[in-house]
């Protein structure tokens, strides 16, 4: 018996299964808006806010939830109009929309206005929206669609508003900077030049223009009834104006003091000895928030209406980027603070009521810090022992898991006296870091915040903040160290477990960073090539490329040597570059056939897919290359009127995915598969390699298929397992914040096609009839209900588990979510009865202590003959 037990404890391996329901745990989404350029606050003060964004978000929030969010076509603008929101959206073909939307739900009221070129201002009246377009020309259009002409403007807008009465002004300067403005009094519009340089020009305000020249400021006006503009008067000298949202009074700065001023130049009133404020004049009074109180200020006066102190905490005005406030007047102010880092703050009368974190938005880099569970083996450790002979990988297994045992059984003795006590307990593993389910994804955003997110449940780990807009890369090393590269020089060098600054060094401006084989990298900067963060050891081949250019490159040690260049002709672009993944596993050479037969794969490693796209013919030409000598190995070309922002391509084991947009023969989503092999004649080989094609050289033979999907693609991405035994799939980001899962074998290029499958084909591995759409089917979107705004990177981690994949996007939202292409062959469902198995193995073990002296008995017995006396 104990013999058999010992030889369970060595030939037993860990089973990795998953007990839990796993059906909306495993996944998670931090819905984003990006960074807030405008707010619309006329109800501010029932806690529900209206905001656009520079990622062209139109959002309403409500105590600090996202209740609505719409991604809108092009760069746009907003305003409140009659209890809804107008917008004018210009399009990405130079037309542009003007439409109104309900402030409760978000939905389209009705497009009411439609122009064929880009609207530059938009303002309203009390029934008809202001637009100007591009030529000048000026309409008033109504909530039912209908356009006013009221004549036009010329030069370049600089401010368009809309007095009490209805009368409207437009300020304008033209090329050479001479300043002029339009007015408008209900019958026409008329356009009067201004002896005045824009370049002087300090504040427009409606009717109040403030200049400032030679150390002097002043004042000009305009009649809001006629039209008339009044010379400048004169200001005092002050050190800084202070812009106030007012055309009869003005705000200065002069030592500490702040001072209000009538248009006349006239002194309303002063406050003393203030540091640090925000002032704005809000509703006819002034708002001030100081670090510690928010007050409300007559503004004929200056006697303090209200005044509410922060409590605690201060404002610290150095992290704030913009403060939004509105007021009864009376004995209430709401606020809404824009910090830095993203984050919105909402406060009721200087209380904090609640703070929303939107600094994810506009992610533009990341790293993958993966954590290895205390007494596992490390990934490295697992592929050693796979690809040891099997009596060498028997042995270190079972010397491995006698050390083990023999660590727990001296664990179990040193805590038994604590134990027994009850002063101490079993530690548990948490499933989802034995699993690996648990990892750290870093992201950089574009305003110099760096982000490290627990990938089960999307919880912060750390934040720091570089202060520097231009991160366009992050790396990890396998010290921990994590290397944030900036392209205006600047490098930071973190801890990437805890975030804290471990180094800063100063790089000269690069442009683009390679990871080499041997994990140094190597950095394009204006001075040349350079390999950081490491040596290069031996002999290693590398491209970089841009938009015109791919250059090949040796390097032998740290001696850098081009080796090859393209370029591209006139007119065209690159639009898509990817290099096939020469580190990715491979689980078989070839694709068994119905017949039993193989079709070898093309597994040279040094290939990528070049998608150049001619902007005068908009056709694009997809071509596979060899990195190491730059020959062209395959081209195809599609002159269907592509468009060029719309394609994406990825490069897999043995294939390639590309997709695009084309207007021609009908506007459709194109997405086409190219497989490369050996031959396509099955148990041929052509490699000198005996063991794989991974050593070669000669031509792929291609076999391609062409899908439609009924949905644009924003960008797309192959999943990644540890081993790659799992079936690969390519993961598409779709226009309407869907993320799709579909797995190669529907992206076969060898579906059959306009006839039934024969029984060998039948008997291959989902082989399908060709069918040229691609349906959505509800299972395969793995986003599920919600709505991933902006995906424009996909990221896929292997975890410990060869079934399941760890998927990610960022762009404008982040959303993580498990994927398993092959079903989860090595999980246990959460319905799997663990009581009942375990119940079994102890009654077989009883059976077994007990059964076996029976049987030894009855053996002993029927040995022994008993023989009668005679």
């Amino acid at each position: 018996m104990v013999s058999v037990v010992w030889m369970l404890t060595f030939l037993a391996s860990v089973c990795l299964a998953v007990w839990d329901d796993e059906a909306f745990k495993v996944d998670w989404h931090l819905p984003q808006i990006g960074h807030v350029n405008t707010v619309l606050t006329s109800r501010l003060a029932n806690d529900r806010i209206h905001v656009v964004t520079d990622d062209n978000v139109l959002a309403g929030l409500y105590m600090g939830q996202v209740q609505w969010r719409i991604l809108l076509g092009g760069k746009a603008e907003a305003i409140d109009f009659k209890e809804q929101i107008a917008t004018a959206v210009n399009n990405a073909d130079g037309s542009s929309t003007v439409s109104i939307w309900d402030q409760e739900s978000g939905f389209l009221v009705k497009e009411v206005g439609t122009f064929t070129q880009p609207t530059v201002a938009l303002a309203a009246r009390s029934e008809d929206l202001v637009v100007i377009l591009e030529d000048g020309s000026v309409f008033l259009l109504n909530c039912e669609g209908d356009l006013t002409s009221v004549g036009s403007v010329k030069g370049e807008v600089d401010q368009l508003h809309v007095f009490d009465n209805g009368n409207i002004v437009v300020h304008i300067h033209d090329a050479l900077g001479n300043s002029s403005y339009a007015f408008y009094n209900g019958s026409e519009i008329v356009q009067s030049p201004i002896s005045l340089k824009t370049r002087d020009v300090r504040g427009i305000y409606g009717s109040k223009i403030i200049v400032g020249s030679n150390g002097k400021h002043h004042c000009y006006r305009i009649n809001q009834r006629t039209g008339e503009h009044y010379s400048g008067v004169e200001l005092p000298q002050v050190d800084s104006l202070i812009d106030i949202d007012s055309t009869s009074l003005l705000a200065f700065q002069h030592g500490n003091d702040l001072k209000v001023h009538s248009i006349e130049a006239e002194e309303q009133f002063v406050i003393p000895n203030v540091y640090r404020y925000d002032f704005q004049f809000v509703d006819g009074v002034f708002v001030m928030h100081t670090e510690f109180h928010a007050n409300v200020i007559d503004a004929d006066t200056g006697d303090e209406i209200v005044s509410h102190q922060l409590g605690d905490h201060k404002l610290e005005f150095d992290e704030i980027e913009a403060i939004h406030t509105k007021t009864d007047g009376v004995d209430r102010i709401y606020t809404l603070i824009q910090y830095k880092s993203g984050e919105l703050e909402f406060l009721r009368n200087a209380k904090s009521f609640w703070r929303r974190d939107f600094s994810l938005s506009d992610s533009v880099a990341h790293a993958i810090l993966d954590i290895e569970v205390e007494g596992s083996l490390t990934g490295d450790e697992l592929i050693q022992e796979e690809v040891l002979p099997i009596w060498e990988a028997y042995f270190s297994r079972i010397i491995r898991h006698y050390q083990e045992l023999r660590a727990l059984y001296e664990r179990f003795w040193q805590i038994l006296p604590l134990w027994t006590t009850g002063e101490w307990t079993f530690p548990t593993i948490n499933n989802d870091k034995y699993f690996g389910f648990e990892k750290i994804l870093i992201l950089a955003n574009n305003r110099g915040y760096v982000t490290a997110l627990n990938s089960v449940n999307g919880e912060k780990v750390w934040v720091f903040s570089t202060e520097q807009r231009d991160i366009y890369q992050l790396e990890i090393f396998d010290d921990g160290q994590l290397y944030i590269f900036t392209k205006s020089g600047p490098l930071f060098i973190l801890d990437s477990k805890t975030g804290e600054l471990i180094s800063q060094e100063l790089l000269a401006p690069s442009s683009s960073i390679k990871r080499l084989h041997d994990k140094s990298l190597l950095v394009e900067t204006s001075e040349g090539l350079n390999v950081v963060a490491g040596h290069n050891n031996g002999t290693s081949y590398t491209t970089s490329h841009d938009a015109h250019t791919i250059k090949g490159f040796k390097i032998v040690e740290d001696s850098i040597k081009p080796s090859w260049t393209f370029i591209t002709k006139p007119h065209e672009i690159i639009v898509g570059y990817s290099e096939k993944n020469t580190e990715e596993l491979v689980a078989n050479i070839g694709i068994v056939l119905g017949d039993r037969s193989v079709l070898y794969k093309y597994l040279y490693p040094n290939l990528a897919a070049v998608a150049v796209w001619n902007n005068n013919t908009k056709a694009l030409y997809l071509n596979i290359i060899d990195t190491l000598t730059g020959e062209l190995l395959h081209s195809v070309v599609h002159d269907t009127d592509v468009l060029g922002d719309s394609v994406s391509v990825v490069f897999g084991e043995h294939w390639v995915v590309y997709t695009f947009y084309s207007n021609k023969p009908t506007p459709e989503q194109h997405v086409v598969v190219i497989d490369l092999f050996e031959s396509l004649v099955p148990n041929t080989r052509l490699s000198k390699d005996s063991e794989s094609s991974f050593g070669a050289r000669h031509p792929p033979a291609i076999s391609t298929k062409s899908f439609i999907l009924p949905v644009k693609v924003s960008t797309l991405a192959i999943t990644k397992t540890r081993f790659g035994v799992t079936t690969k799939a390519v993961v598409f980001s779709l226009e309407n914040g869907q993320l799709l899962l579909v797995p190669k074998f529907i992206l076969n290029s060898r579906r059959v096609f306009g006839r039934e499958l024969t029984n060998e084909e039948k008997a291959q591995f989902r082989l399908l009839p060709y069918d040229p759409v691609i349906s959505i089917d509800d299972h395969s979107v793995i986003s599920h209900k919600r709505q991933v705004l902006g995906q424009e990177t996909i990221v896929s981690m292997a975890t410990n588990l060869e079934s399941t994949s760890i998927v990610c996007s960022y762009g404008l939202d982040v959303f993580c979510t498990r994927v398993s292409p092959s079903s989860q062959f090595d999980k246990l469902t959460s319905s799997f009865d663990k009581i009942k198995l375990v119940g079994s193995i102890i009654i077989l073990v009883f059976l077994v202590f007990f059964l076996r002296p029976m049987r030894e008995s009855k053996i002993l017995k029927n040995l022994w003959v008993v023989e009668a006396p005679n």
